[in-house]
């Protein structure tokens, strides 16, 4: 396996704490449409998250059949209509789909794409809008080469040739002629489809939803494409620019009314896992066998309950550190399923008591969004009838919200992965989250990772960039939002550790201890067994044997790596050696240099 590879595997959280009391049983959400501003009647197809004004607070477009779209501004307590100052031109033939934010031309303002797949003629064309940076949007369609037929559906954006800037995939319902698109960014504004070349323009398809994911853990985003009346796609990426479809050998072909689909690790092995929501059955969840292929556990899930499901999200809605599981269904009986994870690879129903039940009747897709930023996710529903926002109630859980932010790549992270590992109520859990922009058939979820803690107070944070880019931050206090930038090192707690005369404390040997394993893990070595494990007391002596062996444990991280091992002032450390701050401040030099 890869360098690149590897890093994608080994982005690391490790959180611990004490035990806090869960939310007693009753509603977790609470419906606020109206007093948030956001209840409008009519046929809403889509819609996204994404805060276009970079002040802090996730902002709303809604794409409707009909009427005109809608942007929100989040005013921080409710939703205010901003089309018109926005720039959000009135269509005079309204009829969208879906929507994405992502900010394509990476100039650090979100942009917009709105697809208007409902249009009666394939020769009305979708939308982008590119951000001002000022509150305002540019309608650039035809400039950045956007100006095509057909209805597109599905629209996900992604790097993935790795060249640092977000390309975009489009499903199409079945234009005679027409394929999918995927346009690569050509780094100036413009686009250039490539469906073709890449493997990935079929015209048999009939798209319902299309989701990127790097589901083999090769460092590559891969794309699952849904199909109506047809079967589906997984394209794996090959790396060199084209990819291979595998639905058939990986088992998920499908072929009744897929819709919908989202890549979450439900039973946190380190695989991304797959819902596909079905017109027909209400859909399919396939669970990665870690080899390429996956299996239907849909019924020993217990996800198998009746709908006719079309929109689909992941989310760890309780912040206890598990996935559950969000299937919107288009009208009939069960017009919502909220599949709590019952950790043990089950789920159960628990949409009714959760209070959504009751204000949802002819949904069409649901996304996951911080509004308030108090680490919980709120929910809106697109509606056939009255748009829905409910609010997330609080339990007491812990939560992290990682925004990864590129240099080299993407502004936005978008391909990032960040894995936790968590002791949550004594129980170790590993958690993987992908940024993503699009998918989930017409909804946007909010792009910042959020990250359920449930008991633990603190973080120990790996990132994993497009290209392999892999850094470690340390301890990071729980229930607060971080960027980690790319490039940027992880500063060590004590930074007064300089003068000769500063005393070293177990807590500096500790903080190298941990940083040094991770490097260790990052090139394929084992933990260093260190002869005295337990440097608990702030009272204990820090001893040459201490230094020594954090040495040979570094050393060994260098050499895997294939890097000389470094060259100490005091290369000498016997029994008795006085231990200084330099002895520290070198190891730190050494770490922060691999890492």
């Amino acid at each position: 396996m890869s360098l690149a590879a590897v890093a994608r595997l080994l982005v690391v959280v490790i959180l611990t704490g004490p035990s806090l009391s869960l939310r007693a049983q009753g509603p977790a959400f609470v419906e606020i449409s109206d007093a948030a501003g956001v209840g409008v009647v009519g046929f809403s197809y889509g819609h996204s998250w994404g805060d276009y004004d970079r002040d802090g607070l996730i902002d709303l477009f809604v794409s409707f059949v009909g009427r005109p779209h809608l942007l929100y501004r989040n005013t921080g307590g409710a939703f205010q209509s901003v089309n018109a100052a926005a720039g959000i031109l009135d269509d005079a033939d309204p009829a969208g789909e879906g929507s994405v934010f992502a900010d394509y031309d990476n100039d650090g303002d979100l942009d917009l794409f709105v697809s208007n797949g409902c249009k009666p003629s394939p020769q009305s064309p979708s939308t982008l809008y590119r951000n001002n940076g000022n509150g305002t949007f540019t309608l650039r369609t035809q400039e950045a080469g956007l100006q095509f037929t057909g209805k597109t559906q599905g629209t996900a954006w992604a790097d993935y040739d790795i060249d640092g800037d977000i390309d975009l995939y489009l499903g199409l319902l079945v234009t005679p002629g027409r394929g999918n698109f995927l346009h690569r960014n050509n780094n100036d504004g413009t686009f250039t489809d490539v469906a073709a070349a890449a493997g990935v323009a079929d015209e048999r398809d009939s798209n319902g939803g299309v989701a990127w994911a790097d589901y083999n853990n090769d460092g590559y985003p891969d794309l699952f494409v849904g199909n109506r009346n047809q079967l589906n796609r997984l394209y794996r990426n090959n790396g060199n620019g084209t990819f291979t479809d595998q639905a058939t050998t990986a088992g998920i072909q499908g072929g009744d009314n897929s819709e919908g689909g989202a890549w979450g690790d439900y039973d946190n092995d380190g695989w991304l896992d797959l819902f596909v929501a079905s017109l027909d059955l209400g859909g399919h969840l396939y669970r990665n066998n870690r080899d390429g292929t996956f299996t239907n556990a849909t019924v020993s899930a217990g996800v198998n309950l009746p709908g006719s499901g079309v929109g689909v999200n992941w989310v760890d809605y309780d912040n206890n550190g598990w996935l559950d599981l969000l299937v919107v269904n288009a009208g009939g009986t069960f017009p919502i399923r909220l599949y709590r994870n019952n950790r043990d690879g089950t789920f159960t129903d628990i949409a009714s008591a959760a209070g959504l039940t009751e204000h949802v009747d002819d949904g069409r897709v649901g996304g996951w969004g911080d509004i308030n930023n108090d680490g919980f996710l709120d929910l809106f529903i697109s509606n056939y009838g009255k748009n829905r926002m409910f609010r997330n109630t609080p339990n007491g859980n812990h939560w992290l919200v990682l925004k990864p932010q590129g240099v080299t790549g993407n502004r936005d992270g978008i391909g990032a992965r960040v894995e936790v590992t968590a002791v949550i109520n004594g129980q170790t859990v590993r958690q993987i989250r992908e940024v993503s922009a699009g998918g989930n058939r017409h909804a946007q979820d909010s792009m910042p990772l959020e990250f359920g803690l449930g008991d633990a107070t603190a973080a120990e944070v790996l990132i994993s960039f497009p290209g392999g880019s892999l850094q470690q931050w340390g301890r990071v206090a729980a229930d607060q939002t971080v960027v980690f930038r790319q490039g940027a090192k992880a500063a060590f707690s004590d930074h007064t550790l300089t003068a000769a005369s500063s005393v070293v404390r177990a807590v500096h040997m500790n903080e190298l201890r941990t940083r040094i394993d991770s490097l260790r893990a990052r090139y394929g070595l084992s933990a260093y067994s260190y002869s005295d494990p337990s440097l608990v007391p702030e009272s204990t002596t820090i001893r040459s044997q201490h230094v020594s062996e954090l040495r040979a444990a570094l050393r060994e991280a260098y050499l895997a790596a294939g890097l000389a091992p470094l060259v100490y002032t005091d290369p000498t450390i016997g029994n008795g050696t006085a231990i200084k701050a330099a002895h520290v401040t070198e190891l730190r030099a050494g770490v922060l240099a691999i890492e």
